[in-house]
């Protein structure tokens, strides 16, 4: 039984401590106070059926939460809703306003010319070891060291080591 009392001492703590400022003055009123002791007792009473023992804690908590409130239903699962408002459809999406100053008839005939796609990066070279050399335009980086290997010719030169990469 003594979980019980460490559980209600837990609960009236975090609601006396989560309280507003400006919210209800504690102690609670006498009779207030009367029925939080019975709402207890009935709580950690053996002889009290499973559904009374539930019943006595909602009262508890709401009790607790506001100890101003009037007897009522006990609080009930909140809907849950998101986080965030979600977007407003708009049916159909908006036009765009002629800009002043231009002709739609002058407008109508400029053709639209696609923009190139970007260069493709080249593929990582093998460097006899397991690992690969990343070519970057006339040098190529070695990822696993973060080395500049110098281009000569036919493959790549460590400068620091002297090590040499063949280009596939």
């Amino acid at each position: 039984m003594a979980w019980r009392d460490v559980a209600i001492g837990a609960l009236v703590s975090c609601a006396t401590s989560l309280a507003p400022a400006a919210g209800p003055a504690w102690p609670p009123a006498p009779e207030t106070q009367v029925l939080i002791d019975s709402l207890r007792r009935t709580i950690g009473d053996p002889a009290a059926t499973a559904n009374d023992r539930h019943a006595a804690r909602e009262k508890l908590v709401r009790l607790l939460m506001h100890p101003d409130t009037k007897a009522g239903p006990a609080l009930g699962p909140m809907v849950p809703r998101a986080a965030i408002d979600p977007a407003r459809t708009t049916g159909r999406p908006a036009t765009a306003a002629p800009v002043a100053g231009t002709n739609a008839a002058t407008t109508a005939g400029v053709a639209i010319r696609p923009v190139a796609p970007p260069v493709r990066a080249p593929d990582p070279a093998p460097d006899g070891r397991g690992g690969v050399v990343v070519p970057a335009g006339a040098h190529a980086v070695d990822p696993k060291t973060g080395a500049l290997l110098l281009d000569a010719g036919n493959g790549w030169v460590d400068p620091a080591t002297g090590r040499f990469v063949p280009k596939n």
